[in-house]
Order: structure tokens, then sequence, then C-alpha cells
């Protein structure tokens, strides 16, 4: 039993290793989509000549507005920040199982251990702060420049709003649901240290 549950756990291992690469794009991504959003906050009309210019370059020679354009990158935002959150939720969710294996496959003597007792008995405060940027900080920050972005958008009133308005709530809403589940996760943690200490 031992050897397909060692081979069980290297292949969520190659998993979780593909979602980590996943998440760290797919956050790039995202930051990178907000970045041009808040550029149509700023000066629409520049940042309409760029995009127009880059999606040229790449041959599409397309004459679209610039309320079209931002529409287009709300919906490019909202995808690749679902993407982010489902490749985190994966790596949290692997790394949680793989604990549970790596107990397992102790108790059968076959001591495996992804990162050993002193990488989670007490993270570093760097390691900590590195944490909270990427999984609480930066979610925060997308959501607040998102709902700032719309109300900006209020100032000229369109039918656009509407796709916009649901993207934006779209995001909201996924940022308080990932962080109801990263609640969940920290308690999992933490029970299991608990366990481990007592």
């Amino acid at each position: 039993m031992s050897a397909h549950l060692y081979d069980h756990y290297k292949d969520v291992k190659v998993d979780t290793s593909a979602a980590r690469k996943d998440r760290g794009r797919f956050y790039l991504a995202t930051m990178t989509m907000a970045c041009l959003l808040a550029a149509y906050a700023y000066s629409p009309e520049s940042a309409t000549q760029i995009a127009q210019a880059a999606l040229s370059k790449c041959g599409f020679d397309l004459d679209v507005t610039a309320r079209a354009l931002q529409s287009a990158m709300w919906l490019g935002t909202l995808y690749v920040y679902m993407r982010y959150i489902q490749a985190s939720t994966t790596v949290e969710r692997n790394y949680l199982y793989m604990r549970g294996v790596e107990a397992r496959l102790r108790e059968e003597d076959d001591p495996v251990d992804l990162e050993g007792d002193f990488y989670s008995a007490d993270w570093p405060g760097v390691s900590r702060l590195i944490d909270f940027l990427y999984k609480r900080a930066s979610p925060a920050a997308l959501c607040l420049a998102g709902v700032a972005k719309l109300v900006f958008e209020l100032r000229e009133p369109s039918w656009w709003l509407l796709p916009d308005g649901i993207c934006c709530g779209l995001i909201v809403a996924l940022t308080v649901l990932y962080t109801c589940y990263l609640r969940k996760v920290d308690a999992a943690y933490n029970k299991e240290t608990e366990g481990e200490k007592g």
C-alpha cells in the first residue's frame, strides 16, 4: 500500500507545482490588467490609442471605442482573477492534502515530509508578510481599485456600466469567497499544528 500511496503523493506534488506556476502567472496577469484599467481611469484617450496600437501589432485592425475596450479589460481582469483564485485554492488544498498523505506514509514507516518540521514550525516574518501581501492585500486592493474605477465610470453613465458593474461585482464576490476559504485553510493548519503539539 505504501508504494501506491507514495506514487499518488508524487502525482499530487506534480499537480501542485503546475498549479503554483499557474498561480504566479495569473497573479501577474491580474495585476497587469488592473494597471491597464487604472490607465483608462487616468487617461482613456491615451490608453485607447496604446491598446489599438497593440491590437494592430497583433494583426487586429479594429476601430473600437474606449468604452468597449474598457469593458473588454473588465472582462479580461475577471477572467485572469478567476484563474488566479482557482490556481491558488488548488495549491492550498493540495498542500493540506499532501500533509495528510505524509502523515499516513509516516504511519507506514515511510517518512516523507515535503517541508519538514523546521519549515512548518515558525514562519519567518518576511514569509508571513509575503503571504499576507500575496493572498490578502492584493485581492483586497484589486476590489477597492475596481470599485473606485466603477465609481469613476459613473461620471459618464452609459449602458457599458452594466457589464462593467457585473464584472466588478463578481471580482468582489470572488474575493469575499476566497477570503472565507483562506480562513478555513488557516484554521486547518492551526488545528494540525495544535494536534502536533498536543
